[in-house]
């Protein structure tokens, strides 16, 4: 196939199969024993039977130094002075679908529901965001191989763990992208809406705003 016949669909299945890697190489990296450095390290609820454990340890890799914070928050709520620094968006999000998850089975920990919901949360916002790459690079330049490639540098970036681990990280480039979308379309009142998900998500979502202001001078002068 020609690198210029490929289209969105192609970027996505290209940010599915990093995802895939990326599992693959945590799993592995899980053999491997923690450094046990100084980082905030809940008690975590016991297991409720082997599916319990065979899933918290595949995800282990994704459960490290921040990711901890996060899905305590999803567990516990804002107990603890230590997490107010994070953003609700993402852990409520992860108490959601964990909610749901331990209502329909009693085969996983609310710990675990909450870890698998981050997981499956983000591997499917990385999806859309490589996608929102390629349409956002496609609007400005209007270049399908261009597009193509912006999509799959970000899906295989060097910091790639981060966006299959339990931080925001996803769910704040799924907003910002989308809302830069919207921007580009010139659907302010929408790009606005993206933008405030955003900013629930991670403080530096407010600096947004100026996409906002830079779009509405760019349109109306």
């Amino acid at each position: 196939m020609q690198l210029k016949y490929l289209t969105k669909k192609d970027a996505k299945n290209v940010a599915v199969w990093s995802r895939i890697g990326v599992f693959l190489i945590q799993l592995l990296a899980n053999v491997v024993p923690d450094y046990q450095g100084d980082a905030f390290q809940p008690v975590v609820s016991p297991a409720v039977g082997w599916i319990d454990v065979v899933i918290r340890a595949a995800l282990d890799g994704f459960h490290k130094w921040d990711a901890q914070y996060f899905t305590y928050i999803a567990e516990h709520g804002y107990v603890e002075e230590s997490t107010f620094a994070f953003f609700p968006m993402l852990p409520m999000s992860c108490h959601g679908i964990g909610a749901v998850l331990t209502s329909v089975t009693n085969i996983f920990s609310f710990h675990t529901c909450c870890l698998l919901a981050a997981f499956c949360l983000n591997t499917f916002l990385f999806i859309e965001a490589a996608a929102a790459v390629y349409d956002l690079t496609l609007l400005i330049y209007k270049d399908k191989t261009f597009a193509f490639l912006a999509s799959m540098c970000f899906s295989f970036n060097p910091s790639s763990i981060f966006f299959s681990s339990c931080y925001s990280e996803t769910m704040f480039a799924f907003f910002s992208f989308k809302g830069l979308v919207a921007a580009e379309k010139r659907k302010m009142f929408q790009s606005s809406l993206w933008f405030v998900f955003a900013s629930c998500t991670r403080s530096n979502g407010t600096v947004n705003a100026g996409f906002i202001a830079y779009y509405s001078l760019k349109h109306f002068l």
